[in-house]
């Protein structure tokens, strides 16, 4: 995630697109879809782990138990049996609720920092008149 943001940055700085409406919104749907390429490597990958840590029988059931519980949502209809696949869960459920709340707080950053940058700016020229020169 921090690789595609520093991304992201070098590549909205090179083609000049923070300048213009349309540029921001290559760059939004450009970070959201990459996110989304993350986490399906990232499910993929805990499915791959839990069908062979708990020795489900189906990879399509390991897949689908990573997609729930790593999206928080848990069903409740499939669940780990092993103490090894519980591992698994547990720490599918704590990367799932810690990326989702990263990725929450980094996409609203983005959206509302062209909304606050005037603010800020204006604040900066204002504390700059206001102090004395020594």
């Amino acid at each position: 995630l921090i690789a595609l943001t520093g991304a992201m940055n070098r590549i909205v700085h090179w083609f000049r697109l923070h300048r213009h409406h349309f540029g921001r919104v290559v760059t939004m749907v450009t970070i959201v879809l990459g996110i989304f390429w993350l986490h399906t490597v990232e499910i993929w990958m805990w499915a791959t782990l839990f069908y062979f840590v708990a020795g489900v029988g189906h990879f399509e059931d390991a897949l689908y138990f990573s997609t729930v519980t790593f999206s928080t949502v848990g069903y409740g209809d499939a669940y780990p049996v092993t103490a090894q696949g519980r591992l698994v869960a547990v720490a599918i459920m704590v990367v799932g609720v810690s990326l989702l709340g990263i990725v929450s707080a980094t996409l609203f950053t983005l959206l509302l920092l062209p909304l606050l940058f005037p603010v800020f700016s204006e604040q900066r020229r204002i504390m700059a008149a206001e102090q004395p020169l020594v």
